[in-house]
């Protein structure tokens, strides 16, 4: 199957999986530098805020609340100094509340992330949009109406 992307076209099989994925990143900021992701072969750069948009395909006979309990307990074995902040629901202008997971996570000594991952229905039942924006910890407040605005500007196609 050829598909279309913003970048260019690819050949795929046809029994593969769509898990289109985006990624942006804020401008430069001086002052701390600290990755936005932890893992291996992580890349350090400057605080910025991270959005990274992903199509989601719950697991059959999945209900997305279980799907975020799994995606939970998941995250806490891969991040044991993971702290769920929050897992109640983000307003947004036409979608109505969107199902959310706000967690905070250390990713080296004084390095902390605020990451908030909003899990926005699609017209495919079973299908999602997962939109994760991660902020240094610290910047939280301060960066919280633009973590609005960046869900408020999600429109599904």
């Amino acid at each position: 199957m050829k598909r279309k992307l913003p970048i260019g076209a690819l050949e795929i099989p046809d029994d593969w999986e769509d898990r289109t994925t985006y990624q942006f990143v804020s401008p430069p900021a001086q002052g701390l530098s600290m990755p936005m992701a932890a893992g291996r072969g992580v890349s350090v750069g400057s605080a910025r805020t991270s959005v990274l948009v992903s199509r989601l395909v719950l697991p059959d006979k999945t209900s997305l609340d279980e799907y975020l309990r799994q995606q939970v307990e998941e995250l806490r074995r891969a991040l044991p100094s993971l702290v769920l902040n929050s897992h109640d629901a983000w307003p947004h202008p036409t979608l109505g509340n969107v199902a959310t997971l706000d967690v905070t996570f250390e990713v080296g000594p004084g390095m902390t992330v605020r990451q908030l991952q909003f899990y926005l229905p699609l017209a495919q039942t079973g299908v999602c949009a997962n939109m994760t924006v991660s902020v240094a910890a610290n910047q939280y407040e301060q960066k919280r109406a633009e973590v609005q605005k960046l869900l408020a500007s999600f429109q599904p196609s």
